[in-house]
């Protein structure tokens, strides 16, 4: 494979939309979502920092997804650990915290408070149950016990199971968690009590009671650090929001956020403020310009944020803080969308149906970010200088102002020092000349094949494929159909659909003498020259389209030894219709295209000369035509393409929608039919023409929007009485042939047809 055919990978996961039906393209086929290009690299800034997941979203750079039930498992584990000393090993508290059930804690149970009595079962080798026997920790597995009750109220369920609390058991349980939180001597251990009774209360939906609670136990707990403090923060966070006090929630949430990773998705996903006015409040309890940040930050997130705005205001607070570059990235990653390369995107059209792209107010959008950038560049207080910088240049780039960002970037060249900018720069670099492509001459041409073959940037990019071919095929559109197709598709979309002006114009560019090296990448596949492919098209599509002395005239343009591979008999009869049988094993007799084209001439001939026998010719010509049609073994004559799913119930009407209306007409074959029906006298011959008569009659009512498909998988149609002449016909006139009785044997529906 060429490195030019790469351009048709980004298309082989949608074929199957021109391959079947609309109407089944549209239910079942993969939804690639919006199609467009990005090229600003999210890797150019630091996506390590806590906050670049939750606003860059789940892009490939990031190895490891968010996981948050996973995060708060882990740092649980961390922290029973650490509070043990680190003297048992994370998996064998895993075990006992996670994986064990009630009745197995129990017999831990029993086995720490007794004298020498060996722990059996699953924690007989388990360092964390052999510390809690040794060292006596009752507390620890009574409290264990415990949550381990609490659990099935309290755990994370999928919304469709649909499962009601039982607020009984959940009552029952809040009321022993205060008594144990009041009984028990570890402030650890109470704290974890306070967390399942609030935790339980917020699940129950007793919001009140959950806050409520929170003030009883927190003024009884001492100041020992722990991630429970923040999840039990979270939860009054949660009931705060239940009853609509959104200001005190978001500030929690806040916190959350800024202190706690193990619940930060929680928290950012949980953020929500509906109001200015609550904005303001929400502001007025932040302590410190970390807090206000962050809460921007927070507010940046939400689906219609004004992502400059935000940006404006954490700067203001702290040029240097780093979310300035994470929301700048976000920013402009969606401003790529709105306007890079939307004048030639070949799926405008469906993703402002679809997504609403670009957005209305995105040239306002555009201009107040150039706005801001330049007074980041002015001031030159941010961390990351050279960030600011080439974003100048590409948000004039993104506004098709190609002179001002070329100058931006040949002034800034010499500037950056960030290898990782300077890339990037390269990048940009190359969307900037693509995007300057207007009418190529062969100097261009030269240049855009060098692209192709040797820019590291465009080899490594996964967007420039697409970006350059989308460019190059909205340019030669009108001057080039052939230039204009295959920038975009290989050959074997063109078999698909094949347009006997693109493949004119193709032949055309791969029979001049001297080709460009651009147009010699276009003209070759896997290093072969495409002209014998295009010569062979050409003549199936005329073919196809009922011209068959234009297919043989293109046909012999093709060399003899390019024709070695082909294989067709369509004059050989058979019973039952098979597409795929192989000729070799029914008969030595083969012909390549022209070889058919030419022994139909002669027949047409023979037909029209040799009165005595034309019921033989013609009835060998409606033999011919039909095995060339959609529903013979020799289909390949005429198409190159076929699909079992045209074939039923869309309408002949509609097949031109597929390129395939020719293809499945039984028009031709009928037409010699009728004539050997007229002038025949032999009724062996007779009766074989009624049923390949009724076979096409049998075709015309699968194509039909008569068609109703049987209830069962294996069952045959019961076509109505105006696609059952010619069945009727057979039955009524040759039913003593030799045929007939051969039929009856070996063809199915017609034994179910005679009984009709």
């Amino acid at each position: 494979m060429t490195f030019w055919k790469k351009f048709a990978t980004n298309f082989i996961s949608i074929f199957v939309f021109y391959l079947i039906p609309h109407s089944v393209a549209h239910s079942c086929a993969y939804d690639p979502g919006f199609q467009g290009y990005a090229f600003f690299d999210a890797t150019t800034i630091n996506t390590n920092t806590l906050y670049a997941p939750y606003f860059l979203g789940f892009a490939d750079f990031y190895k490891k997804k968010l996981n948050p039930q996973k995060d708060q498992v882990d740092a649980n584990l961390l922290e029973w650990r650490e509070r043990f000393c680190n003297l048992a090993s994370i998996e064998d508290i895993r075990k006992i915290i996670y994986k064990s059930k009630v009745h197995q804690l129990i017999k831990l149970q029993t086995a720490i408070k007794g004298k020498a009595i060996k722990i059996t079962g699953p924690f007989s080798n388990n360092s964390f149950a052999k510390h809690l026997q040794r060292h006596k920790c009752t507390e620890t597995i009574e409290y264990l016990i415990f949550a381990k009750r609490c659990e099935p109220y309290a755990t994370w369920v999928k919304s469709w199971e649909n499962k009601t609390p039982d607020i009984k058991a959940m009552t029952q349980l809040i009321k022993k968690a205060k008594n144990k939180f009041n009984k028990t001597n570890s402030h650890y251990f109470k704290l974890r009590y306070a967390y399942q009774a609030i935790r339980l209360a917020h699940y129950a939906g007793k919001y009140q009671e959950a806050l409520d609670l929170y003030d009883y136990f927190i003024l009884k707990k001492e100041n020992d650090e722990s991630i429970i403090d923040y999840w039990i923060l979270g939860h009054k966070a949660g009931a705060l929001q239940a009853l609509d006090k959104n200001v005190d929630a978001a500030y929690l949430y806040t916190q959350i956020f800024l202190h706690c990773p193990s619940k930060r998705t929680s928290a950012f996903r949980s953020f929500k403020i509906k109001t200015d006015e609550e904005w303001q409040h929400c502001m007025e309890l932040c302590r410190n310009d970390e807090e206000k940040a962050t809460m921007y930050t927070l507010r940046a997130g939400s689906r219609h944020s004004n992502l400059t705005e935000e940006m404006h205001s954490i700067y203001d607070i702290d040029p240097t803080n780093e979310n300035l570059e994470i929301l700048l990235v976000k920013e402009i990653h969606k401003l790529e969308k709105d306007f890079l390369g939307h004048d030639f995107n070949d799926q405008k059209y469906q993703n402002k149906v679809r997504f609403g792209i670009p957005r209305k107010d995105a040239g306002q959008k555009l201009i107040n970010l150039n706005k801001f950038v330049r007074k980041v560049n002015q001031e030159q207080k941010i961390k990351n200088p050279d960030l600011w910088k080439i974003t100048e240049g590409y948000l004039e780039l993104l506004a098709s102002d190609f002179y001002a960002a070329e100058k931006t970037f040949n002034k800034i060249r010499k500037e950056i020092k960030d290898q990782r900018i300077k890339d990037q720069l390269k990048v940009f670099d190359l969307v900037l000349k693509i995007n300057m492509i207007e009418e190529p001459d062969e100097e261009d041409e030269a240049e855009i094949a060098e692209i192709i073959k040797r820019n590291d940037e465009y080899e490594s990019h996964p967007d420039f494929e697409d970006f350059l071919s989308d460019k190059l095929a909205d340019i030669y559109k009108k001057d080039s159909p052939g230039k204009a197709f295959l920038v975009q598709h290989d050959m074997r979309k063109l078999s698909i659909e094949p347009k006997m002006e693109t493949i004119d114009d193709l032949l055309d560019i791969c029979t001049k003498e001297e080709m460009t090296d651009f147009e010699k990448l276009l003209c070759s596949e896997e290093g072969v020259i495409i002209t014998n492919k295009l010569r062979d098209l050409k003549g199936t599509l005329f073919l196809s389209q009922g011209k068959p002395e234009a297919a043989l005239a293109a046909f012999k343009e093709v060399p003899r030894p390019a024709r070695e591979g082909q294989k067709f008999n369509p004059f050989r009869e058979m019973i039952n219709d098979c597409i795929n049988c192989e000729i070799e094993n029914d008969t030595a007799i083969y012909y390549d295209k022209a070889g058919v084209l030419e022994r139909i001439f002669e027949l047409e001939f023979e037909g029209r000369s040799d009165f005595e026998n034309s019921d033989l010719y013609f009835y060998e010509l409606g033999i011919a035509y039909y095995n060339m049609s959609y529903f013979g073994h020799s289909w390949k004559m005429m198409d190159n393409f076929r699909s079992g799913s045209l074939a039923k119930g869309v309408g002949v009407e509609n097949m031109s929608k597929y390129g395939q209306k020719e293809m499945v007409s039984g028009e031709k074959a009928m037409e010699y039919f009728q004539k050997v029906l007229d002038l025949t006298k032999d009724e062996e011959l007779k009766a074989r023409t009624l049923f390949m008569a009724a076979k096409i009659e049998r075709n015309n009512y699968y194509l039909s929007e008569d068609y109703k498909r049987p209830k069962g998988r294996n069952m045959i149609p019961a076509a109505p009485p105006k696609y059952m002449t010619f069945y009727k016909r057979l039955k009524r006139e040759s039913m003593q042939t030799e045929f007939y009785k051969e039929a009856i044997t070996e063809c199915k529906y017609f034994r179910f047809y005679t009984k009709k």
